[in-house]
Protein backbone atom coordinates (compact mmCIF):
# COMPACT_ATOMS: atom_id res chain seq x y z
CA UNK A 1 0.00 0.00 0.00
CA UNK A 2 0.99 3.49 -0.71
CA UNK A 3 2.11 5.69 2.65
CA UNK A 4 0.39 8.70 3.17
CA UNK A 5 3.75 10.38 2.64
CA UNK A 6 4.45 9.82 -0.58
CA UNK A 7 0.82 11.66 -1.88
CA UNK A 8 1.50 14.20 0.51
CA UNK A 9 2.97 17.66 -1.23
CA UNK A 10 4.07 20.95 -0.44
CA UNK A 11 0.91 23.48 -0.23
CA UNK A 12 0.45 26.87 -2.34
CA UNK A 13 -1.80 29.36 -3.49
CA UNK A 14 -1.40 30.74 -6.87
CA UNK A 15 2.14 29.23 -7.03
CA UNK A 16 2.93 30.90 -3.33
CA UNK A 17 4.27 28.00 -1.20
CA UNK A 18 3.13 27.92 2.32
CA UNK A 19 3.85 25.60 4.77
CA UNK A 20 0.90 23.73 6.19
CA UNK A 21 0.23 22.61 10.01
CA UNK A 22 -3.13 21.26 10.08
CA UNK A 23 -6.10 21.54 7.96
CA UNK A 24 -9.89 21.02 7.47
CA UNK A 25 -12.64 19.74 4.80
CA UNK A 26 -16.66 19.89 4.84
CA UNK A 27 -18.68 19.26 2.65
CA UNK A 28 -22.80 17.74 2.36
CA UNK A 29 -25.55 18.37 0.92
CA UNK A 30 -27.77 21.19 0.74
CA UNK A 31 -31.81 20.50 1.19
CA UNK A 32 -34.71 21.49 3.54
CA UNK A 33 -35.78 19.30 6.66
CA UNK A 34 -39.90 18.55 6.68
CA UNK A 35 -40.92 17.52 9.66
CA UNK A 36 -44.75 16.29 9.62
CA UNK A 37 -46.94 16.65 12.75
CA UNK A 38 -48.16 13.17 14.03
CA UNK A 39 -45.40 11.15 12.04
CA UNK A 40 -42.13 9.92 13.65
CA UNK A 41 -40.36 10.13 10.10
CA UNK A 42 -38.66 13.16 8.57
CA UNK A 43 -38.46 14.01 5.09
CA UNK A 44 -34.99 15.59 3.57
CA UNK A 45 -35.45 17.34 0.45
CA UNK A 46 -32.39 17.29 -1.68
CA UNK A 47 -31.12 20.57 -3.27
CA UNK A 48 -27.98 19.80 -4.06
CA UNK A 49 -24.74 19.38 -3.25
CA UNK A 50 -22.86 21.95 -0.94
CA UNK A 51 -19.34 24.00 -1.90
CA UNK A 52 -16.41 22.10 -0.30
CA UNK A 53 -14.67 24.35 1.76
CA UNK A 54 -11.33 23.94 2.82
CA UNK A 55 -9.73 25.40 6.39
CA UNK A 56 -5.84 26.06 6.59
CA UNK A 57 -3.77 26.55 9.33
CA UNK A 58 -0.45 27.14 7.18
CA UNK A 59 2.96 29.23 8.06
CA UNK A 60 5.39 31.64 6.13
CA UNK A 61 8.69 31.46 8.16
CA UNK A 62 12.20 31.91 7.45
CA UNK A 63 14.75 35.21 7.50
CA UNK A 64 12.78 36.46 4.60
CA UNK A 65 9.88 35.35 5.51
CA UNK A 66 8.34 39.16 5.01
CA UNK A 67 8.50 38.80 1.28
CA UNK A 68 6.73 35.44 1.52
CA UNK A 69 4.30 36.90 3.67
CA UNK A 70 3.60 39.74 1.33
CA UNK A 71 3.12 37.44 -1.48
CA UNK A 72 0.78 35.14 -0.12
CA UNK A 73 -1.48 38.25 1.00
CA UNK A 74 -1.32 39.75 -2.34
CA UNK A 75 -2.38 35.67 -3.74
CA UNK A 76 -5.19 35.72 -1.26
CA UNK A 77 -6.25 39.06 -2.32
CA UNK A 78 -6.36 38.91 -6.18
CA UNK A 79 -9.74 38.94 -7.84
CA UNK A 80 -11.17 35.43 -9.01
CA UNK A 81 -10.57 31.85 -8.66
CA UNK A 82 -7.13 30.42 -8.23
CA UNK A 83 -5.41 27.23 -8.30
CA UNK A 84 -5.05 25.93 -4.51
CA UNK A 85 -2.20 22.51 -4.36
CA UNK A 86 -3.64 20.97 -1.35
CA UNK A 87 -1.40 19.17 0.45
CA UNK A 88 -3.91 16.36 1.23
CA UNK A 89 -6.39 16.83 -1.62
CA UNK A 90 -4.37 17.93 -4.98
CA UNK A 91 -5.01 20.84 -7.38
CA UNK A 92 -8.51 22.60 -7.02
CA UNK A 93 -9.79 25.48 -8.14
CA UNK A 94 -10.74 27.38 -5.08
CA UNK A 95 -12.01 31.21 -3.94
CA UNK A 96 -10.98 32.60 -0.26
CA UNK A 97 -13.54 34.32 0.96
CA UNK A 98 -12.04 34.61 4.52
CA UNK A 99 -8.51 35.10 5.93
CA UNK A 100 -6.25 36.20 8.79
CA UNK A 101 -3.01 36.30 10.07
CA UNK A 102 -0.56 36.72 12.70
CA UNK A 103 2.55 37.85 14.05
CA UNK A 104 4.65 38.01 17.07
CA UNK A 105 7.93 39.07 18.74
CA UNK A 106 7.79 35.54 20.51
CA UNK A 107 7.91 33.57 16.91
CA UNK A 108 10.07 35.85 15.14
CA UNK A 109 10.17 35.24 11.22
CA UNK A 110 7.57 33.03 11.10
CA UNK A 111 3.76 34.64 10.08
CA UNK A 112 0.75 31.94 10.83
CA UNK A 113 -2.18 32.01 8.61
CA UNK A 114 -5.52 30.66 8.92
CA UNK A 115 -7.07 30.47 5.03
CA UNK A 116 -10.59 29.66 4.28
CA UNK A 117 -10.52 27.81 0.49
CA UNK A 118 -14.23 27.20 -0.90
CA UNK A 119 -14.51 25.04 -4.24
CA UNK A 120 -14.94 27.99 -7.17
CA UNK A 121 -17.15 25.74 -9.43
CA UNK A 122 -18.79 27.34 -12.72
CA UNK A 123 -21.20 29.77 -13.21
CA UNK A 124 -24.18 28.30 -14.17
CA UNK A 125 -25.20 30.18 -17.69
CA UNK A 126 -28.83 30.54 -18.46
CA UNK A 127 -30.78 30.70 -21.92
CA UNK A 128 -29.88 33.64 -23.11
CA UNK A 129 -28.41 34.32 -27.00
CA UNK A 130 -25.89 35.96 -28.32
CA UNK A 131 -26.56 38.83 -30.29
CA UNK A 132 -25.28 37.52 -33.36
CA UNK A 133 -26.27 40.87 -35.20
CA UNK A 134 -23.69 42.85 -33.08
CA UNK A 135 -21.03 41.04 -33.96
CA UNK A 136 -21.70 41.20 -37.35
CA UNK A 137 -21.45 45.04 -36.75
CA UNK A 138 -18.36 44.94 -34.77
CA UNK A 139 -16.77 42.66 -37.57
CA UNK A 140 -17.95 45.61 -39.90
CA UNK A 141 -16.20 48.06 -37.99
CA UNK A 142 -13.36 46.46 -37.65
CA UNK A 143 -13.05 45.88 -41.70
CA UNK A 144 -13.43 49.35 -42.33
CA UNK A 145 -10.39 50.47 -40.31
CA UNK A 146 -8.20 48.02 -41.48
CA UNK A 147 -9.20 48.36 -44.75
CA UNK A 148 -8.58 52.17 -44.85
CA UNK A 149 -5.18 51.30 -43.01
CA UNK A 150 -4.45 48.24 -45.60
CA UNK A 151 -4.25 51.10 -48.25
CA UNK A 152 -2.28 53.72 -47.15
CA UNK A 153 0.55 51.80 -46.66
CA UNK A 154 -0.27 49.74 -49.55
CA UNK A 155 -1.23 52.46 -52.14
CA UNK A 156 2.03 54.89 -53.04
CA UNK A 157 2.35 57.60 -55.77
CA UNK A 158 5.56 59.01 -55.08
CA UNK A 159 7.69 59.64 -57.98
CA UNK A 160 5.14 58.47 -60.34
CA UNK A 161 4.61 60.06 -63.83
CA UNK A 162 2.10 62.03 -64.31
CA UNK A 163 0.20 59.92 -67.30
CA UNK A 164 -0.02 56.94 -63.88
CA UNK A 165 -2.38 60.22 -62.90
CA UNK A 166 -4.56 59.40 -66.12
CA UNK A 167 -4.54 55.48 -65.35
CA UNK A 168 -5.20 55.84 -61.56
CA UNK A 169 -7.97 58.40 -62.59
CA UNK A 170 -9.83 56.08 -65.13
CA UNK A 171 -9.89 53.60 -62.16
CA UNK A 172 -11.85 55.65 -59.92
CA UNK A 173 -14.08 56.82 -63.03
CA UNK A 174 -14.66 53.21 -62.95
CA UNK A 175 -15.88 52.98 -59.64
CA UNK A 176 -17.68 56.64 -59.26
CA UNK A 177 -20.27 54.98 -62.21
CA UNK A 178 -20.62 52.34 -60.20
CA UNK A 179 -21.88 53.87 -57.45
CA UNK A 180 -23.91 56.04 -59.42
CA UNK A 181 -25.50 53.79 -60.85
CA UNK A 182 -26.35 51.55 -57.71
CA UNK A 183 -27.40 55.26 -56.14
CA UNK A 184 -29.84 55.64 -58.77
CA UNK A 185 -31.49 52.33 -57.98
CA UNK A 186 -31.84 53.45 -54.43
CA UNK A 187 -33.00 57.17 -54.93
CA UNK A 188 -32.70 59.03 -51.80
CA UNK A 189 -32.59 62.97 -50.25
CA UNK A 190 -31.42 64.60 -47.90
CA UNK A 191 -27.89 64.49 -46.04
CA UNK A 192 -27.11 60.97 -47.31
CA UNK A 193 -27.80 62.09 -50.92
CA UNK A 194 -25.81 65.61 -50.20
CA UNK A 195 -22.66 63.41 -48.81
CA UNK A 196 -22.75 61.39 -51.86
CA UNK A 197 -22.62 63.86 -54.61
CA UNK A 198 -19.96 65.92 -52.41
CA UNK A 199 -18.00 62.64 -52.41
CA UNK A 200 -18.45 62.32 -56.33
CA UNK A 201 -17.26 66.18 -56.49
CA UNK A 202 -14.20 64.90 -54.48
CA UNK A 203 -14.14 62.03 -56.82
CA UNK A 204 -13.64 64.17 -59.75
CA UNK A 205 -10.81 66.38 -58.74
CA UNK A 206 -8.28 64.12 -59.96
CA UNK A 207 -4.50 64.30 -59.28
CA UNK A 208 -5.09 65.95 -55.65
CA UNK A 209 -7.20 63.48 -54.68
CA UNK A 210 -5.16 60.62 -56.17
CA UNK A 211 -2.00 61.89 -54.62
CA UNK A 212 -3.48 61.73 -51.23
CA UNK A 213 -3.50 57.96 -49.89
CA UNK A 214 -5.09 59.04 -46.75
CA UNK A 215 -8.15 61.53 -48.40
CA UNK A 216 -8.57 59.50 -51.21
CA UNK A 217 -9.71 56.07 -48.64
CA UNK A 218 -11.89 58.41 -47.17
CA UNK A 219 -13.87 59.30 -49.61
CA UNK A 220 -14.04 56.19 -50.88
CA UNK A 221 -15.41 55.07 -47.63
CA UNK A 222 -17.59 57.99 -47.28
CA UNK A 223 -19.33 57.58 -51.21
CA UNK A 224 -20.14 53.68 -50.55
CA UNK A 225 -21.27 54.69 -46.86
CA UNK A 226 -23.77 57.68 -48.23
CA UNK A 227 -25.27 55.13 -50.81
CA UNK A 228 -26.36 52.65 -48.06
CA UNK A 229 -27.37 55.32 -46.30
CA UNK A 230 -29.83 56.39 -48.94
CA UNK A 231 -31.66 53.19 -49.18
CA UNK A 232 -35.29 53.22 -47.00
CA UNK A 233 -35.22 49.23 -46.68
CA UNK A 234 -32.04 46.68 -45.99
CA UNK A 235 -32.32 44.71 -49.06
CA UNK A 236 -32.16 47.49 -51.48
CA UNK A 237 -28.88 48.97 -49.60
CA UNK A 238 -27.69 45.42 -49.82
CA UNK A 239 -28.30 44.95 -53.67
CA UNK A 240 -26.59 48.32 -54.09
CA UNK A 241 -23.92 47.80 -52.19
CA UNK A 242 -23.16 44.25 -53.70
CA UNK A 243 -23.12 45.84 -56.98
CA UNK A 244 -20.66 48.52 -55.96
CA UNK A 245 -18.77 45.42 -54.40
CA UNK A 246 -18.49 44.28 -58.16
CA UNK A 247 -17.05 47.01 -59.30
CA UNK A 248 -13.70 46.14 -59.52
CA UNK A 249 -14.05 43.78 -61.92
CA UNK A 250 -14.21 46.45 -63.74
CA UNK A 251 -10.68 47.91 -63.47
CA UNK A 252 -8.38 47.02 -66.73
CA UNK A 253 -5.45 44.82 -66.35
CA UNK A 254 -2.07 46.60 -65.87
CA UNK A 255 0.38 45.45 -68.87
CA UNK A 256 4.46 45.31 -68.32
CA UNK A 257 6.72 44.37 -65.55
CA UNK A 258 8.54 47.58 -65.29
CA UNK A 259 8.87 49.41 -62.13
CA UNK A 260 6.77 51.43 -62.79
CA UNK A 261 3.85 49.89 -64.27
CA UNK A 262 4.37 47.37 -61.13
CA UNK A 263 3.60 50.07 -58.80
CA UNK A 264 0.40 51.01 -60.44
CA UNK A 265 -0.71 47.30 -60.43
CA UNK A 266 -0.47 47.48 -56.56
CA UNK A 267 -2.56 50.90 -56.39
CA UNK A 268 -5.04 49.23 -58.65
CA UNK A 269 -5.12 46.41 -55.97
CA UNK A 270 -5.32 48.77 -53.01
CA UNK A 271 -8.11 50.58 -54.77
CA UNK A 272 -9.95 47.63 -55.36
CA UNK A 273 -9.84 45.63 -51.62
CA UNK A 274 -10.22 48.95 -50.17
CA UNK A 275 -13.56 49.15 -52.63
CA UNK A 276 -14.52 45.75 -51.78
CA UNK A 277 -13.91 45.50 -48.22
CA UNK A 278 -15.68 48.55 -47.12
CA UNK A 279 -18.80 47.28 -49.19
CA UNK A 280 -18.50 43.92 -48.37
CA UNK A 281 -18.51 45.62 -44.43
CA UNK A 282 -21.64 47.63 -45.18
CA UNK A 283 -22.87 44.61 -46.65
CA UNK A 284 -23.06 42.25 -44.47
CA UNK A 285 -24.39 44.98 -41.80
CA UNK A 286 -27.30 45.39 -44.09
CA UNK A 287 -28.20 41.81 -43.53
CA UNK A 288 -28.01 41.79 -40.22
CA UNK A 289 -30.82 44.52 -40.13
CA UNK A 290 -32.99 42.22 -42.48
CA UNK A 291 -36.23 40.79 -40.61
CA UNK A 292 -36.45 37.87 -42.63
CA UNK A 293 -40.21 36.46 -43.33
CA UNK A 294 -38.77 33.08 -43.81
CA UNK A 295 -36.86 30.59 -43.51
CA UNK A 296 -36.49 30.18 -47.07
CA UNK A 297 -35.65 33.89 -47.60
CA UNK A 298 -33.17 33.72 -44.95
CA UNK A 299 -31.41 30.95 -46.56
CA UNK A 300 -31.34 32.31 -49.75
CA UNK A 301 -29.89 35.72 -48.84
CA UNK A 302 -27.45 33.99 -47.13
CA UNK A 303 -25.90 31.73 -49.55
CA UNK A 304 -26.11 34.64 -52.20
CA UNK A 305 -24.00 37.15 -50.18
CA UNK A 306 -21.70 34.38 -48.75
CA UNK A 307 -21.12 32.69 -52.55
CA UNK A 308 -20.18 36.71 -53.55
CA UNK A 309 -17.86 37.29 -50.35
CA UNK A 310 -16.46 33.95 -50.73
CA UNK A 311 -15.15 34.44 -54.53
CA UNK A 312 -13.46 37.75 -53.76
CA UNK A 313 -11.71 36.07 -51.12
CA UNK A 314 -10.14 32.97 -53.21
CA UNK A 315 -9.15 35.61 -55.88
CA UNK A 316 -7.77 37.13 -52.26
CA UNK A 317 -5.92 34.01 -51.57
CA UNK A 318 -4.51 33.01 -55.02
CA UNK A 319 -2.78 36.45 -55.63
CA UNK A 320 -1.35 36.46 -52.04
CA UNK A 321 -3.64 39.15 -50.60
CA UNK A 322 -3.68 37.27 -47.15
CA UNK A 323 -4.84 40.40 -44.73
CA UNK A 324 -7.52 41.09 -46.96
CA UNK A 325 -8.91 37.59 -47.33
CA UNK A 326 -9.09 36.86 -43.85
CA UNK A 327 -11.18 39.90 -43.77
CA UNK A 328 -13.64 38.95 -46.22
CA UNK A 329 -13.44 35.34 -44.55
CA UNK A 330 -14.25 37.24 -41.34
CA UNK A 331 -17.16 39.29 -42.57
CA UNK A 332 -18.82 36.16 -43.96
CA UNK A 333 -18.32 33.99 -41.42
CA UNK A 334 -19.69 36.91 -38.94
CA UNK A 335 -22.84 37.15 -41.43
CA UNK A 336 -23.25 32.79 -42.03
CA UNK A 337 -23.86 32.89 -38.52
CA UNK A 338 -25.48 35.75 -37.76
CA UNK A 339 -28.54 34.80 -40.19
CA UNK A 340 -28.41 30.94 -39.58
CA UNK A 341 -29.51 31.16 -35.96
CA UNK A 342 -31.69 34.16 -36.64
CA UNK A 343 -33.10 31.72 -39.41
CA UNK A 344 -33.76 28.61 -37.00
CA UNK A 345 -36.31 30.04 -35.83
CA UNK A 346 -38.60 31.14 -38.64
CA UNK A 347 -41.57 29.94 -40.55
CA UNK A 348 -40.79 27.31 -43.39
CA UNK A 349 -42.64 27.74 -46.55
CA UNK A 350 -45.32 24.88 -47.85
CA UNK A 351 -47.62 24.67 -51.26
CA UNK A 352 -51.28 24.74 -50.45
CA UNK A 353 -53.57 24.25 -53.30
CA UNK A 354 -57.49 25.38 -52.52
CA UNK A 355 -59.93 22.84 -53.95
CA UNK A 356 -62.01 25.55 -55.33
CA UNK A 357 -62.35 29.13 -55.42
CA UNK A 358 -62.66 31.61 -52.50
CA UNK A 359 -61.30 34.65 -50.67
CA UNK A 360 -57.90 35.11 -49.40
CA UNK A 361 -59.29 35.58 -45.48
CA UNK A 362 -61.13 32.00 -45.79
CA UNK A 363 -57.98 30.51 -46.71
CA UNK A 364 -56.29 31.88 -44.41
CA UNK A 365 -58.59 31.49 -41.46
CA UNK A 366 -58.83 27.86 -42.28
CA UNK A 367 -54.88 27.45 -42.54
CA UNK A 368 -54.21 29.84 -39.51
CA UNK A 369 -56.92 30.37 -37.46
CA UNK A 370 -58.16 33.44 -36.41
CA UNK A 371 -55.21 34.52 -34.55
CA UNK A 372 -53.52 37.37 -36.72
CA UNK A 373 -56.24 36.92 -39.73
CA UNK A 374 -55.43 39.87 -41.65
CA UNK A 375 -52.00 39.95 -41.48
CA UNK A 376 -51.49 36.38 -42.65
CA UNK A 377 -54.44 37.44 -45.47
CA UNK A 378 -52.15 40.15 -46.63
CA UNK A 379 -48.74 38.03 -46.58
CA UNK A 380 -50.80 35.63 -48.69
CA UNK A 381 -51.88 38.14 -51.06
CA UNK A 382 -48.84 39.69 -51.64
CA UNK A 383 -46.24 36.57 -51.34
CA UNK A 384 -48.67 35.04 -54.56
CA UNK A 385 -49.26 38.44 -56.24
CA UNK A 386 -53.18 37.91 -56.19
CA UNK A 387 -55.00 40.01 -58.15
CA UNK A 388 -58.48 40.14 -56.68
CA UNK A 389 -57.82 39.20 -52.58
CA UNK A 390 -61.99 38.28 -52.86
CA UNK A 391 -61.48 35.73 -55.55
CA UNK A 392 -58.37 33.27 -55.57
CA UNK A 393 -58.61 30.56 -57.75
CA UNK A 394 -58.86 27.06 -56.89
CA UNK A 395 -56.85 24.62 -58.08
CA UNK A 396 -54.04 26.99 -58.09
CA UNK A 397 -50.68 26.12 -55.74
CA UNK A 398 -50.26 29.07 -53.60
CA UNK A 399 -46.97 29.52 -51.18
CA UNK A 400 -47.65 30.30 -47.55
CA UNK A 401 -45.86 30.65 -44.53
CA UNK A 402 -46.08 27.14 -42.32
CA UNK A 403 -48.89 27.96 -39.37
CA UNK A 404 -47.64 27.99 -35.56
CA UNK A 405 -47.38 24.57 -33.89
CA UNK A 406 -51.28 23.11 -33.43
CA UNK A 407 -53.11 24.82 -36.28
CA UNK A 408 -54.89 22.17 -38.43
CA UNK A 409 -54.45 22.68 -41.96
CA UNK A 410 -57.02 22.07 -44.26
CA UNK A 411 -57.17 18.66 -46.15
CA UNK A 412 -56.55 20.08 -49.57
CA UNK A 413 -53.17 20.35 -48.98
Amino acid sequence: MTNWRDKYQPGSFRGVAFKTVSHDASGGRRGAVHEYPQRDVPYFEDLGRRAKTYDIECVVLGAEYMAGRDALIAALDAYGPGILLHPYHGQIEVSVPNYSYSESTEEGGLARFSIQFVEAGRAQVGDAKADTAIAVKASADTAIKTAENDFTNAYNMDGMPGYIDDAMGDVLRIFGVSAGDAASLIGGAGKALNAYQAGIELLDRGVSLIRTPIVLAQTVRGIIQSVAAMAITPILRLNALLAIFRSPQGFRDVIGQTPVRNQQRDNVTAIAQLIQQIAAAEAVRAVSDIRFSSYEEAAAVRENVAAIIDAAALVAADSGSDAHQEALDMLRRNMVRDVTTRGASLARLFIYTPAQSEPALVIANRIYGTAALESRSDDLISRNNIVHPGFVSGGVPLELLTPTIGTVIGASV
